[in-house]
């Protein structure tokens, strides 16, 4: 039988004790990592030769994970980009494994006979391990996992399974898209409904208080009452045993479940009222009036654009040209299907992409290491 109060003792025990422990390698350390990946992965041949071109801090730091390790030559030998959240993980997950004593590393793609391997997913169905840590008589097992829709860890001991997520102390639990209609009210849609039960609120609290979007294009709106975001936090933090973070000193702060609402504020969480991902237009008359009140015209499927209302903008993360025509906040072309006609560019209705908002649910550290061996303290 599951005795889940014994593995949850033992991370709160190891973790909780007077100075507590400091992550092996910092968000700016791994930050750095990634960003030296990221511009030289593709400049080299051999693993070898790749490890040695990096500064000594970065290598150093590399070496501390066995997972990170892994990682980088996994996605160096396929010349694939490394992600940053499996990065991080790789170096939370050390430091459990190093702080308990979990010394036995293994790489579940390079060994997917071992036996840990097979025995967590024999007794225990978890199917998507990346990286696993164990002691010698494997009764003790912590697996990263970093599935999209499933957990960054579990911790298994005395046959019982702890639920585990890596968020820095800054962090988003979810980013959505949301639609609006002609008069730019949210619509909480059959499929945003069924997707993201729990960010409907937002939307109608939204919409009771603002009612539209359009007085605020280019802008974020954070004013939501605090029902609202806890409900939209709420099953993501129901589904968690234990969320690790870390505080502004670098130390590991395990915080479970029920204390989760105590230790985040959730007043950064926003809607953006124009997001990144574009759709055909859907708001047709919404469309009809930017392009009149511009100056332009339609006639037919064929819309002409005043030049001087084009609005600047920018190349894609940071680069020098763009390939877009921003006729608006919410629309835009891209300059291949635009025609220049002198004062004015033509383009068909059928290439305007038109952007969806996003509802983002954020959770800030609110709390200190010390508060949280406080409000522990009677469970250690």
């Amino acid at each position: 039988m599951c005795e889940y109060k014994k593995p949850m003792a033992t991370i709160l025990d190891a973790f909780l004790g007077a100075s507590g422990v400091e992550i092996v390698v910092n968000k700016k350390e791994y930050d750095a990592i990634f960003d030296w990946y990221a511009k030289n992965y593709k400049e080299h041949e051999t693993e070898t030769e790749f490890m040695d071109s990096a500064e000594k801090d970065i290598r150093n730091n590399a070496y501390k994970s066995n997972a990170a390790l892994a990682e980088i030559n996994k996605q160096f030998r396929t010349k694939k980009g490394l992600q940053s959240g499996i990065l991080s993980e790789c170096f939370y997950s050390q430091t459990i494994a190093n702080t308990l004593n979990l010394n036995n590393f293994v790489d579940c793609d390079a060994d997917s006979t071992n036996s840990v391997l097979l025995k967590v997913f024999r007794d225990f169905g978890i199917t998507n391990s990346r990286y696993i840590y164990h002691n010698t008589d494997k009764t003790v097992i912590l697996c990263q996992s970093g599935a999209p829709q499933g957990f960054d860890a579990v911790f298994i001991e005395c046959d019982c399974v702890i639920h585990i997520e890596f968020k820095e102390s800054f962090a988003k639990l979810g980013e959505y898209d949301i639609a609006y209609d002609n008069f730019g009210s949210l619509v909480a849609d059959e499929k945003f409904t069924l997707e993201h039960p729990d960010s409907v609120p937002m939307v109608n609290y939204f919409n009771e208080a603002q009612k539209s979007i359009l007085p605020i294009i280019g802008q974020n709106y954070r004013s939501f009452s605090a029902e609202s975001l806890q409900s939209a936090a709420k099953a993501y933090f129901a589904k968690l045993d234990m969320l690790f973070t870390v505080d502004e000193n670098n130390v590991m702060m395990p915080i479970p479940q029920r204390h989760l609402f105590d230790f985040f504020d959730l007043s950064e969480s926003e809607l953006r009222s124009a997001g990144r991902n574009h759709y055909s237009i859907w708001t047709p008359k919404l469309f009809e009036s930017v392009i009149l009140e511009s100056g332009g015209e339609i006639e037919g499927s064929v819309v002409s654009f005043p030049k001087n209302k084009i609005l600047p903008t920018h190349g894609a993360r940071g680069t020098a040209k763009s390939t877009r025509i921003k006729l608006h906040q919410l629309f835009f072309v891209r300059i291949s299907d635009a025609i220049d006609e002198g004062h004015y560019i033509m383009f068909n209705l059928s290439v305007v992409r038109q952007l969806k908002s996003t509802v983002a649910v954020k959770i800030r550290l609110s709390k200190t290491f010390v508060e949280l061996q406080n409000a522990l303290k009677g469970e250690l």
